[in-house]
């Protein structure tokens, strides 16, 4: 028989955890309904040019992790990403605390410990998921993933800092497609309302003189983006509505721990009677 406490306290932790993860009145504010997907307006974006400003800077004060990660550089693109991001976010704890509330990606999970995994198994878990991704983004987004595909093991490095935002943007609707076809729906018309909205604006960038031209495109960004309104609310109450769904189904969890508790103290003076007659009377002990 499972311990109805012990069942009960985790069904109630659970339960709170759910509860956290609905945004509050004051969180849930113009400002971050526009940056959700990001998990805030701050975000790091690795490029070529950055890492090498960075490099530049380590080798003036510190030759010897700047040897190491130039090791790592030639011979381990992989694991020379994943530090360089990790120093770069130690350099500027405002957007470490942003990357810290945005969705991990496999380019910014912790290598574990040695001891806890054989040795290859992280990596070969990462490559895994990558490849994984790749084949679906293939499917789904033939015309972004083929500059990505290109420099794949043409450019390692550079494919390792894409990815990660890439990742970041599709993979919850690629999950979606497996769990949650009504979601997934949203998802990709977010994603195709972003793609207009950031098209739109290069072309009013683009307009210099024809004020009219320039009138009919913010009057077109403006429906654009009031259809993004609409999609980011809908998609949020989807997902309090599966907060809440199942924290229906762990109250139920809750009530049916209660009633195993309220069973056990009907038979309170019967168990203390056996537990007193145990404890008196202990299993004798082996010779061996």
């Amino acid at each position: 028989m499972r311990n109805p406490i012990l069942a009960e306290s985790l069904t109630i932790a659970i339960l709170l955890i759910l509860v956290l993860a609905i945004p509050s009145a004051a969180q849930t504010s113009a400002g971050d309904l526009w940056t959700e997907d990001s998990g805030g307006a701050e975000s790091l974006e690795l490029n070529r040019e950055i890492i090498d400003q960075l490099m530049t800077q380590l080798e003036s004060e510190s030759s010897a992790l700047a040897t190491q990660l130039r090791q790592w550089r030639k011979d381990d693109p992989f694991r020379f990403v994943l530090e360089i991001r990790r120093i770069a976010l130690a350099r500027n704890p405002k957007l470490a605390r942003a990357a810290s509330r945005q969705p991990k990606t496999i380019l910014e999970e912790s290598v574990p410990a040695a001891d806890t995994v054989r040795p290859g198994q992280w990596r070969e878990t990462q490559e895994k998921r990558i490849e994984e991704f790749m084949e679906w983004f293939k499917t789904a987004y033939p015309n972004k993933a083929e500059p990505l595909q290109k420099i794949r093991t043409t450019d390692v490095e550079g494919f390792l800092t894409r990815i990660s935002s890439i990742r970041r943007r599709f993979e919850p609707l690629m999950r979606a497609e497996k769990r949650d076809p009504d979601l997934a729906k949203v998802l990709k018309k977010d994603i195709e309302l972003q793609d207009l909205s950031a098209d739109l604006l290069s072309q009013i960038a683009s307009i210099r003189n024809n004020d009219k031209d320039r009138r009919v495109l913010i009057e077109q960004l403006t429906r654009v983006v009031a259809n993004q309104f609409d999609i980011i609310v809908q998609k949020r109450r989807m997902q309090y509505a599966t907060i809440e769904s199942k924290i229906q189904q762990m109250q139920k969890e809750v009530d049916e721990q209660n009633k195993q508790l309220d069973q056990l103290v009907q038979k309170k003076d019967q168990l203390t009677h056996d537990r007193v007659q145990e404890l008196l009377n202990p299993p004798a002990k082996s010779d061996k």
